[in-house]
């Protein structure tokens, strides 16, 4: 929880990011983060009781999806 807290308040200060750059933004594996989002967009199978908090968008940089902060 504390994770998926801090990737959601950092990309709230964000025009967008990859998961690449939540990682290395964070300190973290992009092996813990990419859960995370899924949890964040509410497509995560295993948590479907979350609220849809980020959004995944069609652009790519660097061949990466972009996430932005929901509203």
């Amino acid at each position: 929880m504390r994770i998926r807290e801090a990737i959601w308040l950092w990309l709230r200060t964000q025009d967008g990011a990859t998961c690449r750059e939540i990682a290395q933004a964070l300190g973290l594996n992009e092996n813990t983060v990419r859960p995370r989002l899924r949890e964040l967009e509410g497509s995560a199978p295993w948590a479907l009781h979350l609220q849809t908090r980020i959004i995944r968008t069609t652009e790519r940089r660097h061949g990466m999806r972009i996430y932005v902060a929901k509203g």
